[in-house]
Order: structure tokens, then sequence, then C-alpha cells
């Protein structure tokens, strides 16, 4: 499936023509950066990133650049056979494209798939993907370091870092807390730490739980776990740590955009417990909320934020949690500092400021042989 970017403003010829691969139409950053882009003369079409060939349908978009996003859809099929078929194609795509001269970015969100199956073929494509684009785009610092030593093949100036655009004013942020909590039927009184987003393995969430009953009972305290599982046996671990605890909430269902603001306006802080990560876009969602935060120093979540706005802990200390979660309680009259500290730090990260910078990478890209 091939579509125009939403929207559909006829650009003279002249201007640049891209690809994102693949698009998701529900992802914000996506939705965001293409505005932006289209804004500044860009015409950016959506590609499914299915299994057709990717140089026959840049040559017939007449793309200048393909800007690849994900690679999972690349190698992943059915069956072993249907994987490294797939695979093949792909980097045999980008191989023409290469011989063509259509030039190839990679924005790296993640270095390894959250729960890959088959490490190998991961590996395959993600250095060649690596090695065949022009540019790479990354989040942070942290990440262009850890890009550079995973290929190091590719000299790191082709790394090139553009920070993660804000959610501010993307969703809804009306409702007031003593409404969300009336909502959710949490006590206006009590202290609550949210974890919010997919509920996934490598996001730490039992370890959470386990710190949260750790807390001075005496406390009023409530945790609160919102999220899609994506997979039943963890979904199953969690239910079955929480047992008959009657101050930690579950939803674990898909949390439709409009819902965001009841629990983030409900919570006093927001909890990323994560065990390996690259780059976070609930981070900077929170932030966007202007709420503090408790996170493990992962990824580009030590370059986004501080000790002004978060507790951050290192996440092979295994009292790290415990102890962010016992200063946050310590605390809580600075909560509303803190989150307001995030906001600002997030503000500056605003779209058309890095679609400019993303819109230069392309560039400098087509400049080059």
């Amino acid at each position: 499936m091939i579509l125009s970017s939403s929207t559909n403003v006829q650009i003279e010829s002249k201007h640049l023509q891209i690809g994102f691969v693949p698009f998701i139409t529900s992802n914000s950053y996506q939705t965001q950066l293409t505005e932006q882009l289209t804004q500044l003369g860009v015409r950016v079409f959506a590609l499914d990133g299915g299994d057709y060939f990717l140089p026959w349908v840049a040559w017939r978009m007449n793309l200048k650049v393909v800007h690849i996003h994900w690679l999972d859809t690349f190698y992943w099929g059915k069956n072993t056979f249907r994987s490294y078929l797939k695979l093949s194609l792909f980097i045999a795509g980008l191989i023409f494209l290469k011989l063509t001269g259509i030039k190839i970015v990679w924005t790296v969100h993640n270095l390894k798939r959250h729960e890959c199956l088959n490490p190998r073929l991961e590996k395959i494509c993600t250095s060649a993907v690596a090695k065949f684009s022009h540019r790479l785009i990354v989040h942070c610092d942290i990440a262009k370091t850890k890009i550079t030593e995973s290929f190091p093949f590719m000299p790191s100036e082709k790394v090139v870092v553009v920070p993660h655009g804000n959610y501010i004013g993307q969703y809804d942020n009306k409702i007031k807390k003593k409404e969300a909590r009336k909502v959710l039927g949490i006590s206006d009184s009590s202290f609550v730490f949210l974890f919010l987003g997919q509920v996934r393995a490598y996001k730490g969430i039992i370890d959470l739980i386990e710190a949260f009953k750790q807390l001075d009972e005496a406390e009023n305290t409530t945790l609160l776990i919102a999220g899609k599982v994506v997979k039943d046996s963890v979904g199953k671990d969690i239910q079955a740590h929480v047992g008959d605890s009657n101050k930690i909430y579950l939803n674990l269902a898909n949390i439709k955009d409009e819902e965001i603001q009841l629990y983030m306006n409900c919570a006093d802080i927001v909890v990323f417990p994560y065990k390996n990560v690259l780059t976070s876009g609930a981070v900077i969602l929170a932030m966007s909320f202007a709420k503090p935060c408790i996170a493990s120093k992962v990824g580009c979540i030590e370059n986004t934020l501080d000790s002004d706005g978060a507790y951050l802990y290192e996440s092979d200390d295994p009292s790290g949690l415990l102890t962010a979660l016992q200063a946050a309680l310590q605390e809580r009259t600075r909560m509303s500092e803190m989150g307001q500290h995030n906001y600002v730090t997030v503000k500056q990260w605003d779209w058309s400021i890095l679609a400019k910078d993303t819109h230069a990478v392309y560039l400098d890209s087509v400049k080059k042989r």
C-alpha cells in the first residue's frame, strides 16, 4: 500500500520527495514529523513496508530519499524460509537504491527488537542498513555512542543527533487531578505512582510492583499500571505479583488517546523501570504533561531527564528503584516544581525545529555521491 502524506499538499516536482517506511498512521512521531516536513516543502510518501521491491516503489514515486524507521517488517515472516527470503529481497533493494543514487536514511528508534525471536536475522538486517545508509538519525549522544560501537565499520560522522519531538498539545489535557481520580476511583489524598504504556517484559513492571510493595504500609500510596499487554504470559505474571494488594490498580488494556490525560493527571509521578531501551517516547509524553519521573539510566533516558525533574537510578542497582520511590515520597512537595522543569525542558524539542534538522540531513545526503 502506498499513501500520500495526510495533507495532500501539491508541491512542485523540484522539491524533495521522500518515503517513510514503514509508516504507522497511529504513530504520533511520524505524523508530526510528516506534517512539519510538508510545511518545509518536502513531499512525504507513506510506505507500508510490505513485500514489494523497495527500489521499484522509490523509482515509481520519484523519491530522492528513502527514510527507514523500523526494521522487523523487512525480515520477519511466517517461517524461517520466508524470513530469510524477505531479508534477502530487502538487502538486494538497499543495494539497488545505493547503486541508483537514491539515498537511504535510517532513524534508529531501537537497536534491537524488544522481543526478538531470531537475533541472527536481526543482526544481519541492522548491519546491512547501517552499511548502506547515507545517514543514521539518533535521538541523543548516548545513542550515537552505542550505534558507533555496534557498527565499528561505520564512520561516526554518518550518525546525526536529532532529538525526539515533544507531545505538547497533541493529546487532550483538560481534566483536573481531582476529577481524574474520581473517574478512576483513587483517593484524593493518595500519592500515586503511574506506569503507562505497552506492558512488555523489558519494561521492568514486575520489579516496580515488588519495589512498591516494600514501601512503608503506613504511607497512603497507590501504584497505577495501565497499558496493553503485548504477551499474555507477561500479563499473567504481573497479576500474580500484584496478588490481593488493594494499593495496586491494574488496567491491562489498550489506553485510547483521549484517555491518556486521565492517567497522567491522576498521577503524582510517572515511573519508567526499564531494563533496556534506546529511545523512549513515553518519557517525552510524561514530560509533555509536566510530570516528574522516576527512571533507570538506560539509553537516551539519561540524556533526556536530569535530577531537577527526575529520580534516576542505575538499572543494575537492586535497591535503586526502591530508593527512588522512597525519595519521591519524602519529597512529595517538589512534584509540581519537578514537573514544570520537565515541561520547560521538553518544550524546546519542537517538531518544527526538529523537522528542519531532519530536512538538513536529507539535503546533506542528497549532495553526497
